[in-house]
């Protein structure tokens, strides 16, 4: 919800020339950047549940997006509901998958077939 005002808000200005599009851009990267620093300060073993009814999904090239209605966000401490929740996700790649010599878990590697003399 605070992406999608501040880019309401941003795009509102901008149709008044308030701000120019390479403003707008450095808003935008400076927004992520920094809740991408408050979100790494959750990390841990905290346990989160999320009860949502799942509008779609999809999934490309080992990428998830679920497009969530009515969510609850739970945490040991609070819980956090919306009307909508995106959820992005990346499947897990092995230490060896970095050098180029695993796969995905979860994934066989498929074998050439042999070919017949």
């Amino acid at each position: 919800m605070i992406g999608e005002t501040l880019k309401i808000t941003l795009d509102e200005m901008m149709t008044k020339n308030l701000v120019s599009r390479s403003e707008y851009d450095r808003i935008f990267e400076k927004f992520d950047q920094m809740m991408m620093k408050n979100l790494e300060s959750f990390k841990g073993n905290a346990k989160t549940s999320i009860k949502a009814k799942i509008d779609t999904y999809n999934n490309a090239e080992s990428i998830w997006t679920f497009h969530l209605k009515n969510a609850s966000v739970s945490t040991e401490k609070e819980t956090l509901t919306c009307e909508r929740l995106k959820i992005v996700a990346i499947d897990k790649i092995e230490p060896d998958e970095k050098k180029g010599k695993g796969n995905v878990k979860g994934k066989k590697k498929e074998k050439k077939p042999k070919k017949k003399s």
